[in-house]
């Protein structure tokens, strides 16, 4: 029984420790720095106070974006085991949950998306997946970037939408645009572009996954931060994000605008930074470590 658990934790440490070296290839990114920020052994986590559309009423709750590198199999599109094997790429990968309540029950969403750091161009993320769980049931999609497009398995526990194949034609993410920014926001795409939006807001407004036609700029403020806005210009859909105007380009702020699938009012999602560390998270799971989630703002009533 000892060896058994003995394996389980080794198991355990090789699924979630991050990359610690850099890929081969010329490096996606351009800044100094890099390497050292991004390839340590631990993890970016930022929360930030959540302002969140639902049924057509403002909903308070938290967003947690955990951003770290890893070893990424592109064939078999999941973490890989061997960094040093053919088909393992590293990627930066965030994971973006979102919890808030709506009258007596709750929401929980998760979203993450795979950027190779040694693309050469957009598009660049080879995986997307979305998640909800509310008290009704669940759904879950996934998006790979195969080499006949966008392949995407969505199954969900509403009746007519519970198990749907498609495929897209290769294009711009709005959902890589985080990982974007931080590899390297001197790429990102200005002016006029099509682009596919967010996968889970989508899915909340019951749209249909397909390009859409936008407009897009980048400028730098008077507080030192950058700001990037996409507007598209045939949906009623808006996102602003505010990061960092310096390496390593931490993302501050973003704000999200749709008409309600409710009653057709247009309201904003809001996400605001509360507290950023870095954490080796995957070896943090024990007691001793429960105050950390005072250091990041949350909330400890599930150890109480």
């Amino acid at each position: 029984m000892y060896y058994l658990k003995t394996l389980c934790m080794m198991l355990l440490l090789i699924a979630c420790t991050s990359s610690t070296s850099a890929p081969e290839g010329a490096p996606f990114s351009h800044y100094e720095g890099f390497g050292k920020y991004w390839y340590k052994g631990e993890a970016e986590i930022t929360t930030y106070e959540l302002q969140q559309p639902r049924y057509g009423q403002m909903r308070k709750g938290h967003a947690i974006l955990v951003m770290v590198t890893e070893p990424f199999n592109k064939t078999k599109y999941v973490k890989s085991d061997d960094p040093e094997a053919k088909d393992a790429v590293t990627v930066l990968k965030y994971n973006l949950i979102k919890r808030f309540t709506t009258g007596i029950y709750d929401y929980s969403q998760m979203e993450s998306v795979f950027t190779p750091v040694s693309k050469a161009s957009l598009p660049a993320s080879l995986k997307v997946t979305y998640s909800n769980q509310d008290w009704c049931g669940q759904y879950f999609s996934s998006m790979t970037h195969t080499g006949k497009g966008l392949y995407i398995q969505h199954h969900s526990y509403f009746e007519g939408a519970e198990t749907k194949k498609e495929t897209l034609a290769v294009d711009l993410l709005e959902d890589e645009l985080f990982n974007v920014i931080r590899i390297n926001p001197e790429i990102l795409p200005t002016g006029e572009l099509t682009i596919i939006p967010n996968l889970l807001t989508t899915e909340m407004l019951h749209q249909d996954h397909a390009a859409h036609s936008a407009e897009a700029s980048l400028k730098k403020n008077e507080n030192g931060l950058m700001t990037y806005t996409l507007s598209y210009t045939d949906l009623p859909r808006k996102l602003v994000i505010n990061f960092e105007g310096e390496a390593p380009y931490a993302i501050e702020s973003w704000e999200e605008s749709f008409k309600s699938s409710m009653n057709g009012q247009e309201l904003t999602l809001k996400a605001t930074k509360k507290k950023r560390i870095w954490s080796p998270y995957w070896n943090q799971n024990s007691h001793q470590f429960d105050s950390l989630r005072n250091v990041l703002g949350l909330s400890q009533e599930m150890n109480d």
